[in-house]
């Protein structure tokens, strides 16, 4: 997914931080080359997140029900003037492909390249 967009948007402004997590058995830091692979472009930074604290940060700012459910195969958008402190801002837009979630941020490539062109130029 995340390479589609990266193919439908072509601004050098646009930054995607790709974060890789331990959510299946065989998942660990030895595969995060392999994966990050698929996300190729130097827009790109990815990221292993071994102990899930950035996954558990994001599902206490997008207020999931369950806090000890990781938030994980989450697309966030956010602004250029986005200021991180302690803990992960809320995203000015989001998807996912969770269950149990609003079907209205089921993950969909085409809008969710619309609304990272928006914010790209945007001053928002």
């Amino acid at each position: 997914m995340t390479k589609k967009v990266l193919k439908t948007i072509k601004d050098p402004n646009l930054r995607v931080y790709v974060v890789w997590l331990p959510i299946l058995r065989k998942d660990n830091e030895g595969r995060v080359p392999k994966a990050a692979a698929t996300v190729s472009d130097i827009r790109a930074t990815n990221y292993w997140d071994g102990e899930k604290k950035l996954a558990r940060d994001f599902a206490e700012t997008l207020e999931f029900t369950d806090k000890s459910q990781p938030a994980w195969d989450i697309y966030l958008v956010y602004g250029k003037d986005t200021k991180w402190e302690t803990t992960a801002p809320k995203p000015n837009y989001w998807m996912h492909q969770l269950e149990d979630f609003p079907k209205d941020n089921k993950l969909d490539a085409t809008k969710l390249s619309k609304e990272i062109e928006r914010y790209l130029t945007t001053n928002e």
